[in-house]
């Protein structure tokens, strides 16, 4: 987990969250705390990967990871080159357009939905206050595999941990309907 948004404390208690809302058994995952572009920290990544074996890595969040105005090329072709690089798959985890209504897209230059070869949009239903919230995967590009149906999940906090459960989608105007 290739992370430049939050720290090892926040990770570790989302991750036990989950865990203990399904009574799983704790997971060893790898965690690494980002402050330097992908590119600029790749030889570095290298020998993690080597040392390691991790595969898939999760980039959290492609913003960070470029290091640059996403509205411009150079920072996102650097990133996809160390991706390519550390030749392993890659769950790249991004902040989408402010337009709310339909699809939302990815925020900056348009080759970062064109690199990638599936792009999923997460959105969320939840009231004000609730401890539960729905959300919606939305497969908004496929090249390597059939395009998907939105998939639904219902999410519930609570002391006893996270539980997530399979459901419908929820329903967002024009989006899904």
């Amino acid at each position: 987990y290739l992370d430049w948004e939050m720290d090892l404390a926040t990770f570790k208690y989302r991750t036990q969250l989950y865990l203990k809302g399904h009574s799983l058994p704790a997971v060893e995952m790898l965690y690494r705390r980002c402050y330097l572009p992908l590119a600029q920290d790749l030889e570095h990544l290298q020998d993690i990967v080597a040392d390691t074996g991790a595969d898939p890595l999760i980039v959290d969040s492609l913003g960070a990871a470029t290091g640059g105005d996403l509205k411009e090329t150079e920072g996102l072709l650097a990133l996809f080159q160390g991706l390519r690089q550390l030749n392993k798959s890659a769950l790249i985890l991004a902040h989408t357009t402010k337009d709310r209504e339909g699809d939302r897209g990815i925020y900056g230059n348009v080759h970062f939905r064109n690199y990638a070869r599936s792009v999923w949009e997460c959105r969320k239903q939840q009231e004000v206050g609730a401890d539960d919230l729905h959300i919606a995967l939305l497969h908004r590009k496929a090249n390597v595999s059939k395009e998907f149906k939105p998939l639904g999940f219902h999410l519930t906090f609570s002391p006893n941990g996270l539980t997530v459960r399979q459901a419908d989608p929820p329903t967002f105007a024009g989006v899904i309907e």
